[in-house]
């Protein structure tokens, strides 16, 4: 067969080859007018076109449940309003009740049968009692007071010794400083000399050997630290 048709003429091959060459575009043209029609369904329909070979591969998607559960109630309450104020003559009319009731209850009439004396006794002395005892407590003196005489000396850089006599006050065992050398004239040299001296006359007894009152001895070492020439 294949030698007749090698024999046969060239016209008649041609027309063989013709065919062919037709069948293979009538195959192609209804491939693209097929493709054109589903791509057209795509469009218009929003879903692809599946063949029964993908049908049947397509997982089955269970269908949602169509029921739906009802939103729990919720209890609506409405506001409370505040109670409203009670106006002035209200709240003196309750006072004036309560005053009345108050009254009614109380004791207002005594006799030996029915009288019962408080437990509670006044133990606080009269205001008069308790001012004459504080003005004779503020007047005691709490220690030594009064005025001392005293003799003080004083030796300058140049030798020379000066003398002086002068008066203090003390009161409650508490000597004045200020008023050492009062009477040799204050702010003078002589005053600030003397004043010097009334500082040695102070460490002199506050540091003596001699017997003396421990009042005394400790009034003259408190004026002696505490003196400012």
């Amino acid at each position: 067969m294949h030698s007749d048709w090698d024999d046969a003429p060239q016209r008649i091959r041609k027309r063989k080859d013709t065919r062919r060459f037709a069948a293979v575009l009538l195959a192609v043209a209804v491939s693209v007018a097929v493709a054109l029609l589903v791509g057209q369904a795509y469009l218009t329909s929003g879903r692809p076109i599946l063949t029964s070979w993908q049908t049947e591969r397509a997982p089955q998607v269970p269908p949602l449940p169509t029921s739906r559960t009802d939103a729990p109630s919720v209890a609506i309450t409405k506001p409370s309003h505040p109670p409203p104020q009670k106006t002035p003559e209200e709240l003196f009319r309750e006072q004036v009740e309560r005053d009345r009731q108050r009254a009614a209850t109380r004791q207002t009439e005594f006799n030996d049968s029915n009288y019962v004396p408080k437990r509670s006794i006044n133990v606080i002395p009269a205001v008069a009692e308790v001012q004459r005892v504080a003005t004779r407590s503020n007047s005691r003196p709490m220690g030594l007071t009064g005025t001392g005489h005293a003799t003080v000396n004083w030796q300058d850089a140049r030798g020379r010794r000066s003398s002086w006599q002068t008066t203090f006050t003390y009161r409650n065992s508490t000597i004045d400083n200020t008023t050492f050398c009062l009477n040799v004239g204050k702010g003078s040299i002589p005053y600030r000399s003397c004043r010097k001296g009334a500082r040695e006359w102070l460490k002199a007894k506050c540091r003596t050997k001699q017997p003396l009152n421990d009042g005394w001895r400790d009034m003259y070492c408190h004026a002696y630290q505490a003196y400012r020439t």
